[in-house]
C-alpha cells in the first residue's frame, strides 16, 4: 500500500513541476513574440516614414503645384501630418540659405 502512495505522490509532483515548467516556457515564449512584434512594428514604421518622405520630395503635384508642402510625418492613428510653409517664411528661409 505504501508503494502505491509513493507512486501517486511522485506522479502528483511530476504533474505540478510540469505545469510550472510549461507556464514558464509559455511566458518566455510570449516575451520573445512580443519583442519580435515590436521590432517588426518599428521596421514597418521606418519603411512607411521613408515612403512618405519620398512622396513629399518626389514632386509638387500632391500639394497643388505650388510647392507649399514641406514635409510629411505620420501622426496619431497613422494619419499624415502636413506642415505648410507661409510665403513670408519662404522668403526668410531663402535669404538664410544664401
Amino acid at each position: 500500500m505504501e508503494g502505491c502512495v509513493r507512486i501517486v505522490t511522485l506522479a502528483q509532483w511530476t504533474l505540478a513541476v510540469s505545469v510550472v515548467a510549461g507556464t514558464l516556457l509559455q511566458f518566455v515564449g510570449a516575451l520573445y513574440v512580443r519583442e519580435f512584434a515590436r521590432r517588426l512594428w518599428i521596421r514597418e514604421c521606418r519603411e512607411e516614414e521613408r515612403f512618405l518622405r519620398g512622396m513629399s520630395w518626389s514632386g509638387t503635384e500632391e500639394s497643388g503645384g505650388d510647392g507649399m508642402v514641406e514635409e510629411r510625418e505620420v501622426g496619431i492613428g497613422g494619419l499624415e501630418v502636413i506642415d505648410e510653409v507661409d510665403e513670408a517664411d519662404e522668403g526668410s528661409e531663402g535669404s538664410e540659405k544664401m
